[in-house]
């Protein structure tokens, strides 16, 4: 019996310590939103931060809106500035939501072709073949099809942050195609 409660205890102390192990390489996913005063957005956050916080990732954010009115700059030039924001707090990877492409291209060439950080297009299609978009079921294509993912709009959050949390690990685009079918 004694000899039980040891193998019982010894089991416990591995798990625990296993799991603090995976705890310990989570990954630290950031997101760059367009506006989240909107509703919708702010509802998304909250199913993200879920989704982030259930494949052990951290969740950092930048609001584009707010930046912009923080540093006098036009909202354009916002995007980048949370970009820069979320890699000083070490993000492994990017998450953007935006209408406007061009705003993240900028951003992308510094810290995608400097430092391998990847970027997922939240909502909208990059043209850009190296940056993964998660997109809505219905939302018109005119991207490179193996850079798009498309998703019940329901899913879009818990999508976005699984495809994250892939990227951040090394994963390839096909890799992850695969883990969200």
């Amino acid at each position: 019996m004694k000899k039980l409660a040891t193998i019982l205890a010894a089991g416990v102390m591995l798990t625990a310590s296993l799991a603090g192990v995976a705890f310990a390489e989570g990954k630290k996913i950031g997101f760059v939103w367009l506006d989240l005063s909107d509703e919708h957005s702010k509802s998304d956050e909250v199913n993200f931060i879920a989704a982030i916080e259930a494949n052990g990732d951290t969740y950092i954010s930048a609001d584009a809106t707010v930046l912009s009115a923080e540093n006098s700059v036009d909202i354009k030039d916002a995007p980048q500035i949370g970009v820069e924001k979320l890699f000083s707090q070490g993000s492994d990877v990017i998450i953007f939501q935006t209408s406007d492409m061009d705003s993240f291209s900028e951003a992308f060439e510094k810290y995608y072709s400097s430092d391998g950080v990847p970027f997922v297009s939240y909502g909208a299609i990059s043209q850009n073949k190296s940056i993964l978009s998660i997109v809505a079921k219905g939302t018109k294509q005119n991207g490179s099809e193996e850079s798009v993912i498309l998703v019940g709009h329901d899913q879009l959050p818990s999508s976005a942050a699984l495809a994250a949390s892939e990227l951040a690990q090394g994963k390839s685009f096909e890799d992850v195609r695969s883990a969200l079918h």
